[in-house]
């Protein structure tokens, strides 16, 4: 699943995607966790990761997530792959490349973290960035998974 989930929608999620690209809070997540436990699903996730003031998006501060290492470690039923961004839509090509390296660090440093605290549903392998305007530069800093739906589908009428 990629765009925003409501957490009245996320038993509904659960039920029907192995990924979910967009949790935007630790909240979230720990719903999800143990809706999956629940319905004896084990899906992978994308924290979403707002890297910029954007009143636009919604997700998580990088300090949010490297001080919840251990929260995120608690969670049982749900795999942390990785992590999700969009930079702002004004932003330009330099920027959006620091935006998505900075997301490549911030995985790293939560991969060493997770390992350090030997937790095991913790790979950060996977990076959710660029889009059909972007995905060169997102490539570029790492990206795994790229969003070309106006690259296939044209823009939006």
């Amino acid at each position: 699943m990629i765009g925003q989930l409501q957490s009245n929608k996320a038993r509904k999620a659960i039920e029907l995607f192995d990924w979910i690209h967009s949790v935007d809070s630790l909240k979230l997540a720990e719903r999800l966790d143990r809706l999956a436990g629940d319905l004896h699903r084990q899906p992978k996730i994308c924290f979403q990761v707002k890297h910029r003031p954007d009143p636009s998006k919604t997700g998580l501060l990088p300090p949010e997530l490297t001080s919840e290492v251990t929260r995120i470690c608690e969670l049982k039923h749900i795999r942390v792959e990785g992590l999700m961004t969009i930079p702002p839509l004004a932003t330009n090509d330099l920027e959006k490349l620091h935006i998505f390296e900075e997301n490549r660090n911030l995985a790293e440093a939560l991969a060493t973290e997770a390992k350090r605290l030997g937790c095991i549903n913790m790979s950060m392998k996977q990076l959710s960035m660029g889009m059909s305007g972007d995905y060169s530069l997102a490539l570029q800093a790492g990206s795994t998974a790229v969003r070309l739906g106006q690259t296939i589908f044209g823009t939006r009428g």
